[in-house]
């Protein structure tokens, strides 16, 4: 009886030690997460191995002080690299833990494209102030298109819900969904993007392959 009291015990520890560890390597992880995802990159080697004409595109990721949208908060901006004054998008990026999933969570915002818009809000990688008054309520709605990030030996992979971020096709009725892809290294930020029908199949192909951003 007081071996397998002993027994008992001892496998208690040993499952509360494993469910510590594991608590604390995601916390471990979501700071390198934070640590590696701000910076400033750009698309050119991509741009220039490609056979096909491609945008060079100049790329900021900041963190910025806005609790409305999470602890964690990053602004990303879109330059066009011939044009800096064109802004291709805009974007906050929220993090936190999903203890749950054991996944890092990325509550994505989307700006708004309105000119107006644009340009009251670009260049806030330099000045945040000029985001400091927005809420979510600014943002186009994307309800159900967070991208939960788990580590991969050597860098974090993400992705949306397959057909959780579901909207009506722009100038259409016909419900589809979008599906996003993340990569995150040490030195790359790596994107997929695509629209779906419901079934599956693919309503557009936004991009023929992955968007690579290397930093600077």
């Amino acid at each position: 009886m007081k071996h397998r009291k002993m027994s008992f015990v001892t496998a208690l520890l040993a499952t509360c030690f494993s469910q510590t560890s594991q608590a604390e390597d995601l916390e471990s992880q979501f700071e390198r997460f934070l640590s590696w995802w701000p910076g400033t990159y750009d698309n050119r080697a991509q741009v220039d191995a490609s056979s096909s004409p491609m945008l060079p595109v100049n790329l900021y990721l900041q963190p910025v002080d806005l609790p409305a949208f999470g602890p964690e908060v990053v602004y990303g901006e879109w330059q066009d690299a011939n044009d800096p004054s064109k802004i291709v998008r805009q974007r906050f990026y929220g993090f936190e833990i999903d203890h749950d999933r054991q996944a890092l969570r990325l509550n994505l915002h989307i700006f708004p494209p309105a000119p107006d818009f644009v340009a009251k809000t670009k260049g806030a990688y330099e000045d945040p102030s000029k985001v400091a008054g927005l809420k979510p309520a600014d943002m186009i709605p994307l309800p159900g298109c967070d991208v939960y990030f788990t580590w991969q030996g050597d860098h974090f992979a993400g992705a949306m819900d397959k057909g959780a971020c579901a909207f009506q096709a722009p100038g259409t009725t016909a419900d589809i969904y979008s599906w996003s892809q993340m990569r995150l290294t040490a030195n790359t930020f790596e994107y997929l993007d695509g629209w779906f029908n419901p079934d599956g199949s693919v309503y557009v192909v936004l991009a023929d392959d992955w968007a690579i951003f290397d930093r600077k």
